[in-house]
């Protein structure tokens, strides 16, 4: 069965915040949350989130400075708020630890 994507778009918004982030599976599965490497961004993700996303909610995001962010400033306090921003909005309690 393919997996259903329930949100695939450059960005996103919470507020006032911007928020690169694709999510896919079930809403009320455990949330799995992949990270990506410097120079790079979220859309490495998509073989891995494709084949996890029936049994969890898949949940990768790009980094300020990566991908939908590219022109927001990198700093590792910025990088952590986005990470604790995108496991609010998206995980909420279900997050895989």
């Amino acid at each position: 069965m393919m997996a259903q994507y329930r949100h695939l778009m450059p960005y996103t918004r919470r507020g006032d915040e911007r928020l690169g982030v694709d999510v896919a599976g079930p809403p009320q599965a455990r949330s799995i949350m992949f990270l990506h490497c410097a120079g790079a961004n979220r859309r490495i993700w998509l073989p891995q989130m494709h084949r996890l996303a029936n049994a969890f909610q898949v949940i990768a995001l790009d980094l300020p400075r990566h991908g939908a962010l590219a022109d927001m400033p990198f700093s590792l306090g910025a990088a952590r708020e986005h990470v604790v921003a995108v496991m609010e909005a998206w995980a909420g309690e279900r997050a895989l630890s």
